[in-house]
């Protein structure tokens, strides 16, 4: 395989985490724990968001106190373009202005926010955002410089794929689904 645009997770509001540091096994455990609800919310959140074929991919999170959320509206690949910006923003809530617009943009109403909120809590996780048409990125948790996500694909991946996961040091938790750490270091 290729370089994923899930690898370029860093130029979508790639932050330090100061507090707890989280471990690929509580990275694991936690995959574990909560598989019924991951795959619920990754299910919930691709038939919610905009077709890929419109090129454009969608960034839900919590913020730190959870009643407040972070959404973004990117090109999928990692591109910037003057002409197509990302559109979001961070620490909104519901009934904001900014956050209405947003919403409008991807025609979801605020019964899809506060269910995908309800989803990741549920997941134990804090976001999770579009790749391709084959797959979505969930975030676990950042720990330090760093972030585990899984990344869940919508069919069971070759053996040469999850070979080449397995090489980079990934973690593939089943045919369909590889835990990630990507550090910013």
């Amino acid at each position: 395989p290729t370089r994923r645009s899930s690898d370029l997770f860093v130029a979508f509001g790639f932050t330090c985490s100061p507090g707890k540091r989280y471990s690929r096994k509580d990275a694991i455990n936690n995959y574990f724990t909560h598989e019924k609800q991951i795959a619920g919310l990754a299910e919930y959140f691709t038939s919610a968001v905009p077709s890929p074929t419109t090129n454009k991919g969608v960034a839900f999170g919590l913020e730190e106190n959870r009643n407040r959320f972070s959404i973004t509206i990117f090109l999928l690949g990692g591109s910037v373009l003057k002409s197509d910006p990302t559109i979001g923003g961070r620490d909104l809530r519901l009934g904001s202005p900014k956050l209405d617009s947003i919403l409008e943009i991807l025609k979801w109403n605020r019964r899809v926010v506060k269910n995908l909120q309800k989803k990741l809590v549920d997941a134990n996780c804090e976001n999770i955002q579009s790749v391709d048409e084959s797959s979505v990125s969930i975030n676990f948790r950042y720990s330090g410089l760093g972030l585990f996500s899984y990344l869940i694909f919508n069919k069971d991946l070759p053996d040469s794929s999850i070979e080449w996961y397995n090489q980079r040091g990934d973690t593939v938790l089943q045919k369909h689904v590889v835990l990630k750490y990507r550090s910013s270091l």
